[in-house]
């Protein structure tokens, strides 16, 4: 045994050196089918209360982003635990969940409110689940026709995520199938089913056929689809995206996401066994959607630490043998040998080349699997979809994000009929409220779809640092843009603030100006002098005294600018500049190819995106700048307040001093008569001229001293 050397560990020793490895990407074959959430508490914000001391409005504040954590990640793990319970093996006790603690370097024990504030103790959890046909149970071992669920929850500051991959090749232990194999089990048997349909008919489009593929000699799309053909890569499309995502929550038990993220945490049990027997009555009688047929709409519960999707994507990993022979493509892993990829660099010349002379494999396989693409996701022909190559063209990315209808079939023909003759489209598969399946949320959101196509069967590892990446920049560039419209409108609110600004700087530079040159005119005259400065003051202080108040107002009402925004605005916009900084550098490393006649990811991002950003970076520096800006005037204006009073009592000291200068003069002056008097001889006549004098003497300094008083 190795002698214990009784290292003094820093505290944070374990927390530093896990950083950076926290977050694993997970591992997979294909055909793998992807589920990402990324969800959000709901903050309500906290309530001004009238004449509150600043360390109780603190308290509350604390109180109220822990109790909101709190019941956060409660519902999050209500979720992970309901998963675990029923699929995971061998079964954790208790299950996997993310649990609260204090940070080190404080006590485990430290008990006060906000010191510090309380952290999950692990920002990831992974586990598997295993999918059996028959619902056997979760303690047994499972059997061969169980499905492999990777399941990736992780922790963030601002939300949490959790994502889940379908590995449909990989079998309770044994190695992984790949295409060709025989699949076993109901489920994994009907994948399979489902991708070999789409893979045969989308790559025959590829084959040479009289000497053109059908990729090349076509006009429409789909000249070479039978109807039977599209019908299938509907069946496929549907099933892959949708179907098996509700037997997945079905069997789970999570068919009410909103009542898993919004449930009262005591009463979960009864709670749930009521939700799963009214959705087993609703499902046997067909009432799918009771609150529309009762003329109602659902609405969610503003609670505290609800849970609210922001980002929902649905993924499906599928390989491809491109133009190369299938027995010939890479079977996922390779020594010495090249991995394969796409050829032909997207049709495009590299730097410094001439003419392209390579073929376009990437192209010719994005437009033979297109009449599975466009079956992906409604109006797909009426959308921009991007198509680009990934990691040095390792696989091809293709979705629609979120792009909505650029026209209506209405305003070019009839109808889609002449384009796509086949028919079976998603279009025609929506209800009578716009939904297209069971994701489609009360307030119209939708899952948004995307395909990854790999040259050959990928690299276990390596596709899952694709996907995680795909789905970790969709939930950076959302919750990046997740005040958008918020910011947006405070745009307008700072500008107009800002133009309030100038108008009291008007009034000031004007008002002060005409006041000034109002009451210099006639101060040569020294009657007149102190009192129309006097005047003059007392305008200026009274117009700076109006000034200041209304930049007070202002600086209040820039306050409430973005006040939708809980905790700030300004806080919500450097959330946003730190997202869009961690998207910007993970768009770096994917590497992305550009397809001909296609649209890039990165092209996306900087012709649609790059905008928005930079007009998010500049309302926060606008904001700070208009703060600042009133800042500074606010502080000019007092500050020339300030002058004018020191201005003032200058001059009123100034004149105190010549009063009292005048008086002494006069003291002495009445001494020196008196003396004269008194010592003088006893003549009647000089005492009474003298005494004339005196009194002259006297009359002639009041008048002397007031004229001093008035005209200086």
């Amino acid at each position: 045994m190795v002698a214990n050397l009784n290292i003094p560990y820093s505290a944070q020793y374990t927390t530093i050196t896990r950083e950076g490895h926290e977050r694993p990407p997970p591992s997979f074959g294909a055909p793998t089918l992807i589920w990402h959430l990324a969800i959000s508490p709901h903050w309500n914000g906290i309530p001004v209360v009238p004449n509150e001391s600043l360390q109780d409005h603190h308290a509350r504040l604390a109180t109220d982003y822990e109790e909101t954590h709190r019941c956060f990640f409660e519902r999050i793990n209500e979720l992970l635990t309901t998963l675990q319970k029923r699929g995971a093996f061998p079964p954790a006790n208790p299950p996997q969940a993310f649990r609260r603690g204090v940070p080190p370097p404080w006590p485990t024990n430290s008990n006060v409110l906000g010191e510090p504030f309380l952290v999950t103790e692990r920002s990831s959890i992974h586990f598997t689940l295993w999918w059996r046909d028959a619902d056997a149970g979760a303690n047994l071992e499972p059997s061969v026709d169980a499905l492999r669920v990777r399941v990736h929850a992780e922790a963030h500051r601002d939300f949490a995520t959790v994502s889940l991959y379908i590995d449909a090749g990989k079998p309770w232990n044994k190695t992984p199938i790949m295409r060709g194999q025989d699949p076993q089990g109901l489920r994994r048997h009907r994948i399979f089913s489902e991708i070999e349909s789409i893979q045969n008919i989308s790559e025959s489009r590829l084959v040479t056929s009289g000497g053109v593929p059908p990729v090349d000699d076509e006009l429409r799309p789909e000249d070479d689809i039978s109807d039977v053909q599209a019908e299938a890569l509907m069946r496929a499309s549907r099933y892959l995206y949708s179907e098996i995502w509700d037997e997945f929550c079905g069997t789970f038990g999570i068919r009410d996401l909103t009542e898993l993220l919004e449930m009262d945490v005591g009463q979960k049990k009864t709670g749930h066994v009521f939700a799963r027997a009214w959705q087993q009555f609703c499902d046997a009688f067909g009432i799918t959607y009771l609150a529309e047929l009762l003329g109602q709409k659902s609405t969610e519960r503003d609670v505290n630490g609800a849970g609210r999707v922001f980002a929902n994507f649905r993924g499906l990993v599928l390989p491809t043998a491109g133009l190369e022979d299938r027995s010939k493509t890479s079977r996922g892993s390779s020594g010495a040998q090249p991995f394969a990829r796409f050829l032909g660099n997207g049709g495009l010349p590299a730097k410094g080349e001439g003419a392209h002379k390579e073929v376009n494999e990437s192209n010719a396989v994005v437009k033979a699997f297109w009449p599975f693409i466009r079956r992906i996701t409604p109006f797909a022909d009426q959308r921009e979809f991007i198509a680009c190559g990934l990691l040095n063209w390792r696989a091809l990315y293709v979705t629609a994000l979120g792009s909505p209808r650029a026209f209506d079939w209405k305003e070019e023909g009839r109808g889609p009929e002449t384009d796509i003759p086949a028919g079976h489209l998603p279009e025609g598969l929506m209800d009578e409220f716009g939904r297209y399946d069971s994701l489609h949320g009360s307030r119209g959101g939708a899952p948004l779809r995307y395909l990854i196509l790999t040259k050959g069967e990928p690299h276990r590892h390596q596709i899952g640092r694709i996907a995680d990446r795909i789905n970790v920049m969709g939930t950076m560039r959302l919750i990046a843009l997740r005040d958008w419209t918020i910011i947006r409108d405070a745009s307008t609110q700072i500008q107009l603030r800002g133009l309030e600004l100038d108008t009291i700087m008007q009034k000031w530079s004007v008002g002060s100006r005409d006041i000034r040159r109002r009451y210099r005119r006639f101060q040569w005259l020294r009657p007149f002098r102190t009192r129309r400065r006097d005047k003059r003051d007392e305008r200026l202080q009274d117009l700076a005294t109006d000034v200041e108040q209304k930049l007070i107002y202002l600086s209040a009402a820039l306050d409430e600018v973005g006040s939708k925004a809980v905790h700030g605005l300004p806080f919500r916009i450097n959330r946003s500049r730190f997202y869009i900084a961690e998207f910007m550098s993970l768009l770096e490393s994917l590497n992305i190819g550009n397809i001909d006649t296609w649209l890039a990811y990165d092209q996306f991002v900087k012709r649609g995106l790059k905008p928005a950003f930079d007009f998010i970076d500049g309302v926060g520096a606008r904001l700070l700048g208009l703060r600042n800006r009133l800042q500074s005037v606010l502080e000019g204006i007092e500050t020339s307040a300030l002058v004018i009073q020191t201005a003032a009592t200058r001059s009123n000291t100034a004149q105190l001093r010549r009063l009292a200068w005048g008086f002494r003069v006069q003291n002495i002056l009445l001494a020196a008569v008196t003396l004269i008097v008194t010592y003088s001889s006893d003549s009647e006549l000089l005492k009474r001229i003298l005494a004339e004098v005196q009194v002259y003497v006297i009359w002639l300094w009041e008048i002397a001293v007031t004229s001093m008083s008035k005209g200086t």
